[in-house]
């Protein structure tokens, strides 16, 4: 199912590819919680159980938006998720998201000039941070929520590394 031969050139090799960390989710989650309690609210205030529209109530109606506008925005959080990944290749780091509107970014390893890993109290926790990649020149890329932020920094100062000694 993963085909990166257009992403990917002829004679490279992959040598780390991640999706992003599972607390990606999270807004979808807190959306859901949210609406159950909302709804079990709407089960509880007996005005909205009247019928006002072709013998539905406003509850029925309230409550078939919010299931609606809830699944819409699970389905797209999660589509976002598999299409969204970093990967580090013997040349390049590449960047991928977007399902609707693909966004792909890379920069090649010997363009970097370093590396940060910026990670909250949260982000340690659950061990998820932030990469801001500073290339030659003004290029700056982040690569958020991403699992193991120094490990993928190691991986990437493990590849330049590589690459130097070839020179």
């Amino acid at each position: 199912m993963d085909n990166y031969d257009i992403i990917i050139e002829k004679d490279e090799d992959i040598i780390l590819k991640i999706n992003l960390h599972w607390i990606f989710f999270k807004t979808s989650l807190i959306s859901i919680i949210f609406s159950i309690l909302v709804i079990i609210v709407l089960q509880t205030i007996p005005f909205f159980s009247m019928p006002v529209f072709f013998g539905f109530s406003v509850r029925a109606i309230m409550q078939l938006f919010i299931i609606l506008f809830v699944t819409i925005g699970a389905v797209d959080t999660y589509l976002n998720y598999q299409a969204s990944f970093y990967m580090i290749t013997n040349r390049r780091v590449i960047i991928s998201s977007g399902w609707i509107i693909k966004n792909t970014r890379d920069i090649l390893l010997t363009r970097i000039e370093g590396v940060q890993v910026r990670q909250n109290i949260t982000g340690r926790i659950f061990n998820f941070g932030s990469i801001v990649i500073y290339g030659m020149g003004t290029c700056v890329d982040r690569l958020p929520l991403l699992p193991d932020p120094f490990g993928f920094r190691a991986k990437i100062q493990e590849q330049m590394s590589l690459l130097e000694s070839k020179i």
